[in-house]
């Protein structure tokens, strides 16, 4: 099934809800494009007309985030902050996705099936399965195979396939042909929505590990 086809069938409401929300984040994406751009432009230039000039010392932010540091943190704090951390980890999930990946991240929450990379399971419907997959900036995914289709949609950073670099709002559907390792290409941490129509097939030493751990 192509964008095309995707599109088709969720106009006649007969697409899977995991690829409903992919066609739905990927519309509000191109949609925020636009939008924060406009914004971000009209707001910074208000800004920049309505301030004056305030000089700073060289060593303010220093001075700053050195306070910050030093300032003891009671635990109710320490709870609040962890929560923020985590729901910050979820700042570039559009709306269509956001409330499934709180719900997910709040119950199931992420897990690590390998150094660098983390899932976070939003929907499983059969052998089909949809999560947010987070992976550290340099870090490849070992290479596999599908016993079905996968879609999946970037909505942080850039991750590198097939010699082809994606970013966020590019959307790739590999069929059951396909192998690959996607490496997450630049600085940036990547953050892909990925619905799976069947476990993965690892290659390799991680092909041996699924097959002893049977993760998936």
């Amino acid at each position: 099934m192509n964008r095309d086809q995707m599109t088709a069938d969720y106009a006649a409401g007969v697409l899977h809800p995991a690829l409903r929300l992919m066609v739905e984040a990927q519309d509000a994406i191109d949609g925020e494009r636009a939008r924060d751009s406009e914004i971000a432009a009209a707001a910074g230039g208000a800004w920049l007309e309505s301030e004056d000039p305030a000089p700073m010392k060289n060593n303010a932010l220093d001075t700053a985030l050195s306070s910050i540091r030093e300032t003891p943190m009671d635990p109710a704090a320490r709870a609040a902050r962890q929560a923020g951390q985590r729901l910050a980890e979820l700042a570039a999930v559009p709306e269509p996705i956001l409330d499934h990946a709180i719900e997910a991240a709040s119950g199931r929450g992420w897990k690590s099936p390998m150094k660098g990379v983390r899932r976070l399971e939003l929907m499983r419907d059969g052998d089909l399965t949809a999560e947010l997959i987070h992976v550290k900036s340099g870090v490849s995914v070992p290479a596999h195979g599908h016993s079905g289709r996968e879609y999946t949609l970037c909505l942080q950073g850039e991750f590198l396939q097939d010699g082809k670099v994606y970013g966020r709002g590019d959307m790739v559907i590999a069929d059951g042909e396909t192998v690959h390792a996607p490496r997450a290409d630049g600085e940036e941490d990547v953050l892909v929505y990925a619905v799976t129509e069947a476990p993965l097939k690892y290659h390799g030493v991680a092909g041996l590990l699924q097959k002893i751990f049977g993760f998936r």
